[in-house]
């Protein structure tokens, strides 16, 4: 029955790689090999496809904000001068994500792969990446157990371009200061690694 509750709530709760994901995978997994063992199942826990849009936030893989562009921005050095970007930020294309699972009967592993198509814009291209994880319950007596689980994005590398004026000078789109100027930091897409000591009561 508590199976039934946790596949019931993964589909609504988990994202693509995200920390609802790890943490839905690690419950699972301890409670197939503690209470009631998954057999040879394979399910889709996340997938979604955002429609091409002006939508002005770009996200990473993991759901994290890697840019929330401004249709109309101010130059930072004269606050006088500002200009229509939003153009240069509409997205292109569909993306589509997915997170799938797959449980092994001899194996008391749970494998998740996922997958992330990217979005692209005139000005920002966040690439196409792929999801890697497992998690592994070890029973090191009756009722203790470690529990193992890892997963890591790879790829959805983000490319920004700069916008130029009739001289060719290059900006960034975002505040028109110069792009020589402009050092991005991105927020990490999710990598983890967890092991729990588990004792049952």
């Amino acid at each position: 029955m508590r199976i039934g509750f946790f596949l019931l709530i993964i589909p609504l709760a988990a994202l693509s790689g995200d920390a609802r994901h790890r943490s839905s995978i690690y419950n699972l997994a301890f409670v197939s090999a503690v209470d009631s063992p998954l057999r040879n199942m394979f399910w889709v826990s996340n997938f979604e496809i955002t429609e091409k849009s002006t939508d002005p936030f770009f996200l990473n893989s993991s759901g994290s904000t890697v840019l929330a562009a401004n249709k109309v921005v101010r130059s930072g050095y004269d606050s006088d001068i500002y200009y229509d970007v939003s153009r240069f930020y509409q997205k292109r294309n569909n993306r589509i994500k997915l997170m799938s699972n797959f449980k092994l009967d001899e194996l008391n592993v749970i494998y998740s792969i996922g997958f992330d198509s990217g979005v692209s814009a005139e000005k920002i291209k966040i690439q196409k990446s792929l999801f890697l994880g497992a998690a592994h319950v070890i029973q090191l007596q009756k009722k203790s157990h470690l529990v193992i689980s890892a997963g890591s994005w790879f790829g959805g590398r983000i490319k920004e371009l700069p916008c130029y004026d009739a001289y060719d000078r290059e900006y960034w789109c975002q505040n028109l200061t110069s792009w020589a100027d402009y050092k991005p930091v991105y927020p990490n897409i999710l990598r983890y690694l967890d092991v729990r000591y588990i004792y049952k009561f």
